[in-house]
């Protein structure tokens, strides 16, 4: 699995050029079409701090279990936290894909 840098920095990546994409449409358009903009924009914006929330601040952060604990439960903690990453991305995805969507839709494409 990547490290928690990379996945931020994509995830940031992805959202920043998202705004940057809406930005500019709402440069283009009125301001009828702005409010839909920013709705878009909200959701992406949720759906991101979601996931770095999640890549962050993993089930069991902080707490001391047993050595025993530790070795018996890797595996299903393990598979919980990509479960649960997984989860955070597709969710994530979906609202940059209706974002465009949207952007779509207001620059006249189909």
């Amino acid at each position: 699995m990547a490290n928690k840098r990379n996945l931020k920095k994509d995830v940031n990546f992805l959202t920043d050029e998202y705004f940057a994409d809406s930005f500019a449409l709402m440069v283009l358009y009125n301001d009828e079409s702005d409010k839909k903009i920013i709705d878009a924009m909200q959701k992406v914006a949720d759906a991101r701090n979601k996931l770095i929330e999640t890549i962050q601040n993993y089930q069991h952060k902080g707490l001391r279990i047993s050595t025993i604990e530790r070795k018996e439960g890797k595996r299903e903690r393990s598979k919980a936290l990509k479960t649960k990453l997984t989860e955070g991305f597709r969710t994530f995805i979906t609202a940059l894909e209706d974002g465009y969507e949207v952007l779509g839709k207001l620059n006249g494409e189909n």
